[in-house]
């Protein structure tokens, strides 16, 4: 059977959907707002930015922090997160991402900062990495932001999605700074993040 991403998470929880709710835990806000400062805006020029595309939004937590200093536009793949966020974050622009990333059209403005937090890992596939880095690419933003799960291999790709969407794509950090360096970005900042058990690389692109 064909994977429906917008079906799959709009039946995942408020949790791993990252819903900013008055329940939720205020650590888990605190620690993705600092890394935020931390392994990304400490490491951008500010004064090119006035615009930031916040790529799977979930709840609206980080397009909410970002605002503070910039023009947001929102987008998810879930309708209801989607929802969340304009309603948390009231977001400049919002789109929802279509389920086939094929048909995807950029309905906003131009964009100096592509920020995505928490998602490369939650995509199916290299190949679905591959598309979305080239919408990335046609808006031709100063910045790319984005953190993985590392792995030795270039890439791994899991069997099972439903049952593996946590980890469902694992790349080699050079592998990452490859891919982007073949659209003309080179890496400005890289950074290996422990949080439990999980690692996570960070990285920061600039356009060369």
């Amino acid at each position: 059977m064909k994977l429906n991403l917008k079906k799959h998470w709009e039946a995942q929880s408020i949790t791993d959907r990252h819903i900013v709710t008055p329940k939720a835990d205020k650590k888990w806000h605190n620690r993705l707002l600092n890394n935020l400062d931390n392994y990304t805006l400490n490491y951008i020029n500010k004064s090119k930015i006035k615009t930031v595309l916040d790529w799977g939004c979930g709840g609206g937590l980080l397009s909410k922090q970002l605002k503070k200093d910039f023009h947001v536009s929102s987008v998810d793949i879930s309708e209801d997160s989607l929802n969340n966020c304009i309603k948390y974050a009231s977001p400049d622009y919002y789109q929802l991402v279509p389920i086939d990333i094929n048909t995807f059209k950029w309905g906003g403005g131009n964009i100096d900062f592509v920020h995505c937090h928490a998602l490369v890992w939650h995509f199916p596939t290299l190949e679905y990495f591959q598309k979305v880095i080239n919408i990335w690419d046609k808006l031709s933003p100063n910045y790319i932001a984005f953190n993985t799960k590392p792995t030795k291999d270039n890439y791994r790709e899991v069997e099972n999605y439903s049952r593996d969407f946590l980890s469902a794509l694992r790349l080699n950090d050079n592998f990452v700074i490859d891919l982007l360096d073949k659209k003309q970005y080179k890496v400005i900042n890289q950074e290996k993040v422990t949080t439990g058990k999980t690692v996570q690389t960070y990285f920061v692109f600039g356009k060369k």
